[in-house]
């Protein structure tokens, strides 16, 4: 660390006009106490060390491994779903949970082509049409929907579904901080797996970490995920979508739901 704080940590000799200015043993137990959450943090932060993919949000290499594509649940199944994007610029996606197995998979992913004139907008009914099929084949419990740019969307699915379709704001620090962490556990731990689908593959490893200015309850500060820059053309919606589906699933389980025998479902 001398080296690195140079003559702010240290005179560069006995006789120099100077008192250093940095207490490299308040350093040092900051980085040890920042290395129990965050290592590439502490290279960055204290080090002037950038690490390659320190800013990613999940472990790409573990989300491959965890992908089954015959996990898909059988009709029936309860599952849930979470909804994330906007209208017409960042991509617009659904995507399920299974409620017994945590199994994810993209119900729908819409991006704005290349070529899209200035008045483009993403397909709603076609986004619509893919969840009322989902509904037909599965038992949904819920739909969490980040209304921020698609209010309409949710005004249309609570019109319908009346209490299962309800708004989850991403913009709440302390709770999509928390709902981040436990997706971000779950990978880890492997108690997800997901259908493969390579554009849901590309929205995990484009997610990138955003500091939030609020911790836990230990005090270990939480983040959000993001795009890597504003007007970036590398979407990231449908990792949100499967961060706040697994919140959903989270609520389902702890709620006690089960699926309804397919005799009394009343598709949505």
């Amino acid at each position: 660390m001398k080296r690195v704080y140079g003559d702010a940590a240290s005179k560069p000799r006995a006789d120099a006009p100077w008192e250093p200015w940095i207490d490299l043993d308040r350093i040092d137990g900051e980085i040890v106490a920042l290395l129990d959450h965050d290592p590439p943090q502490a290279e960055r932060f204290f080090l002037n060390r950038k690490l390659a993919g320190e800013s990613a949000a999940f472990d790409a290499p573990r989300w491959r491994d965890l992908a089954d594509e015959g996990a898909t649940p059988e009709p029936g199944s309860l599952i849930v779903l979470g909804v994330d994007g906007a209208r017409f610029d960042d991509a617009l996606a659904v995507v399920a949970t299974d409620v017994e197995t945590g199994h994810q998979w993209p119900i729908e992913i819409i991006e704005r082509p290349p070529n899209a004139d200035a008045n483009y907008e993403h397909d709603f009914d076609r986004v619509d049409g893919a969840v009322i099929e989902a509904s037909e084949r599965w038992d949904v419990w819920r739909i969490y929907v980040d209304p921020q740019y698609i209010d309409s969307l949710l005004d249309r699915w609570q019109g319908r579904w009346e209490k299962r379709a309800l708004p989850w704001y991403t913009n709440r620090p302390r709770q999509i901080g928390q709902a981040v962490r436990n997706y971000t556990a779950a990978i880890s731990a492997g108690d997800l797996s997901h259908d493969g689908d390579p554009v849901f593959e590309r929205h995990i490893v484009n997610a990138r970490k955003q500091k939030l200015n609020v911790y836990d309850d230990d005090r270990r500060p939480l983040h959000t995920i993001s795009k890597d820059r504003p007007h970036s053309p590398n979407k990231m919606d449908a990792a949100m979508a499967a961060v706040v589906s697994w919140e959903c699933r989270g609520d389902a389980i702890a709620a006690g739901a089960t699926a309804r025998r397919v005799s009394e479902v009343v598709f949505l």
